[in-house]
């Protein structure tokens, strides 16, 4: 049996940094860049997102 594909938030980080760097570098043709710019803001809403979670620890119920 194969294992289920997963995609890690380092991917999707890696993924972020190649948008950015195909776009500083001209690789998107005009049309093409409010659909790049849509996912990329998606990705990055969603990562920093995850950030948030990660760095806000759960509440506790503390026993009395």
């Amino acid at each position: 049996m194969s294992e289920e594909p997963t995609i890690s938030y380092q991917d999707l980080s890696l993924a972020l940094n190649v948008i950015d760097l195909a776009a500083e570098r001209g690789a998107f043709k005009g049309k093409e860049l409010s659909t790049v710019g849509s996912l990329r803001d998606r990705i990055e809403t969603f990562l920093l997102s995850k950030k948030e979670e990660e760095i806000i620890p759960p509440e506790r119920s503390d026993p009395e």
